[in-house]
């Protein structure tokens, strides 16, 4: 049976390839998405605070919130990520509608995230800044980003557990790499499209995002196939009348008892490299447009020119690094990309004075990130049990644990800002915290050489 499963997954790619595609299509959605709601809405919550005060001739109504305040706000989507995406996880596991789950939640969001320009546009400039007479429009703007980001943690996870269930271990690199690829080019597109009609209409770059979000999500409901396989177990265990009520601790314990113990100490480790590289690049994707605008005095949309140049670099090591992540060793691959942040952190630091050098040293930062991420989610999925009903639970609790770490490290980064009175800071943390990963990436160099799956875990995968 074992030699049958070892051929099954020696699969060719092409039969996964329009998987890949629609990945890399939503990836390149939300990435259009989150690079107009982390550029403007950041500035839109500060505009007008008397401490956030820029050189740029454009200047910005908003509700006058210090850096502290913006990043819990900001930090919400994270929050669900550490309440609820294990639930919906497991959730997820247990039905045979996630695609169509994904599907609804995704247009859930779109239309609370399009609703977020025109928010904005209600806020008078002889009000900017005062945070009491604008309370009532910030309370329903708060609102609205509360079910953009629920929808988004709900949706967005059914959607990749879907997608991880129906693509095998050896090509889901490969799909990362797609993903990361597209979700560039769109991002890039979107970018310098938003950048030159900002002028016009300070929504356009939230119309865009939503869009193309909504076509996306059109195009998975109609041409992804049900998880045949899966939902037919599912039902099977049904008519067996097993797990009559849903419980999704149950599903979570179900995960880990099938996973041996070395491969937990290697997940444990890869979350701690990955949490402490990312520490600093969080208060980067939070901040940057606000470093970009008051330090060093560009406009909004100069600003998200340089978040496209981070996505530059971000999609042209995407593509290399799906290719080798399985064929070489992947602590190497980390300890690269921890030693890229730090590069150019330091760089943004004392040598970025002008748009070119802040341009070269935002791509270095971008090669970075793509590298961590394309390889994280990828690397712990190959630990996923063969059951096929597991796939979405380990997915959401790697993106629990990862993301969890942004609900202290923005608010904490908004406060040290708040103290010091400039941006400086985020590459500060970036520096020690893409340090500290290095301790976690050597101990997995160790730990990944004992993998061994015991047989008992063998005898469940037949």
């Amino acid at each position: 049976m074992s030699d049958l499963v070892t051929q099954s997954n020696k699969s060719k790619t092409k039969p996964f390839i329009k998987f890949f595609l629609i990945y890399g299509l939503l990836n390149m959605a939300i990435s259009i998405m989150w690079g107009a709601y982390n550029n403007y809405f950041p500035i839109i919550l500060q505009g007008g605070n008397a401490n956030y005060v820029s050189t740029s001739d454009v200047q910005v109504a908003g509700f006058g919130l210090s850096a502290f305040v913006t990043g819990l706000i900001m930090s919400i989507d994270n929050l669900f990520a550490a309440l609820f995406l294990p639930i919906f996880g497991a959730w997820g596991d247990k039905s045979t509608k996630r695609r169509e789950l994904g599907f609804a939640f995704g247009i859930i969001c779109v239309l609370a995230f399009i609703s977020l320009p025109l928010i904005a546009s209600a806020i008078p400039s002889a009000k900017s800044g005062k945070t009491a007479e604008l309370a009532p429009l910030l309370v329903v703007a708060i609102v609205v980003v509360f079910l953009m980001m629920f929808s988004d943690a709900v949706g967005g996870q059914f959607r990749s557990g879907y997608q991880f269930n129906m693509v095998p271990k050896e090509h889901q690199s490969k799909m990362a790499s797609y993903s990361t690829t597209l979700g560039g080019l769109g991002f890039l597109f979107a970018t310098f499209v938003a950048s030159m009609l900002y002028h016009i209409n300070k929504g356009i770059p939230f119309y865009i995002g939503g869009g193309v979000m909504l076509l996306v999500l059109i195009l998975f409901i109609t041409i992804t196939p049900p998880e045949t396989k899966k939902n037919q177990r599912i039902l099977e265990e049904r008519e067996r009348g097993e797990h009559k009520k849903f419980n999704p601790f149950h599903t979570i314990a179900e995960t880990f008892r099938l996973i041996t113990k070395d491969e937990k100490i290697c997940i444990v480790l890869v979350f701690a490299a990955k949490i402490l590289a990312n520490f600093g690049l969080y208060g980067i994707q939070t901040y940057g447009s606000s470093y970009l605008y008051t330090n060093l005095g560009f406009a909004p949309n100069i600003a998200m020119i340089v978040t496209g140049v981070y996505f530059i670099g971000y999609m042209l090591m995407a593509i290399p690094i799906g290719i080798i992540a399985d064929k070489i060793n992947k602590p190497i691959l980390f300890a690269v990309g921890s030693g890229a942040l730090i590069i150019g952190a330091i760089g943004m630091l004392f040598f970025a004075h002008t748009l070119p050098t802040v341009c070269a040293f935002i791509l270095c930062i971008g090669m970075a990130a793509s590298i961590l991420d394309v390889m994280t989610i990828p690397y712990i999925m190959s630990f996923a049990p063969e059951t096929g009903t597991n796939t979405g639970t380990l997915f959401s609790v790697t993106l629990m644990v990862i993301v969890c770490v942004s609900l202290v490290s923005v608010p904490l980064l908004g406060a040290v800002i708040d103290s010091v009175g400039n941006y400086s800071s985020l590459f500060f943390a970036m520096i020690i915290t893409a340090a500290l990963s290095l301790i976690p990436i050597a101990l997995l160099f160790r730990f990944s050489k004992r993998l061994k799956k015991p047989e008992a875990t063998q005898a469940i995968e037949e």
